[in-house]
């Protein structure tokens, strides 16, 4: 938001985590955790959106205290 690329108020905006098409989903998945939660409250969005089966989430009990705290939401979404 600081720089320019977030242009939608505070509030409002999803981050969304997935797999690249071409990303090799037998070595790399994509990874959130608590820090991926602090950093979507530092961007002032809404709340995070993952690929279900298809992210690994980090501390799974972490990420969600925080974005309770942070008053976020996280949504599984369908491959």
């Amino acid at each position: 938001r600081e720089a320019g690329r977030i242009r939608a108020r505070s509030g409002r905006g999803v981050l969304v985590k997935a797999p690249k098409s071409s990303q090799d989903l037998r070595f790399d998945l994509p990874t959130v955790g608590s820090k991926t939660i602090e950093g979507v409250a530092r961007a002032g969005l809404a709340g995070m959106a993952v690929i279900a089966g298809n992210t690994i989430a980090a501390d799974t009990q972490g990420m969600i205290e925080a974005a309770d705290r942070a008053g976020l939401f996280i949504e599984g979404l369908p491959a």
